[in-house]
């Protein structure tokens, strides 16, 4: 396993061997936090496009306006080529509705993502293999 703060507000934990990266959000976030900790993801060493992605949010307090929200999922889009395995993405109840509609949105350019208010869902919903 290797684990990084590099991002404020950010924990990121790759596990080479289950191909998962488990990244956790939380304090006061932003628009450029949040689009940079994707990208930090996507370009870093330990991650490839085989990995699953597991983002816990539920201790996070940022809630994007619209056009933020366009703007961190064009973020995801634009990157679908780093992001082929699953996302799951787990919030607090006030904003599961949001991070279902970015997986609408992330769906439709062939993101598989998933959003979830119970971790332990969200890891079944992960590992289950088709």
């Amino acid at each position: 396993m290797f684990q990084e703060e590099k991002e404020p507000n950010f924990k990121f934990e790759f596990f080479n061997k289950d191909l998962l990266c488990k990244v956790t959000g939380s304090g006061s976030l932003n628009f450029e936090k949040t689009t940079r900790a994707i990208k930090y993801v996507a370009n870093h060493l330990e991650f490839n496009s085989n990995f699953r992605l597991m983002v816990d949010l539920r201790k996070m307090n940022y809630h994007p306006s619209y056009n933020e929200f366009l703007k961190i999922v064009d973020t995801l889009k634009l990157l679908n080529d780093k992001f082929t395995n699953k996302i799951a993405v787990i919030t607090a109840s006030e904003m599961h509705i949001l991070a279902k509609l970015a997986g609408i949105y992330c769906n439709s350019v062939g993101i598989k993502m998933q959003s979830f208010t119970n971790p332990k869902d969200a890891g079944l919903w992960i590992f289950e293999t088709i």
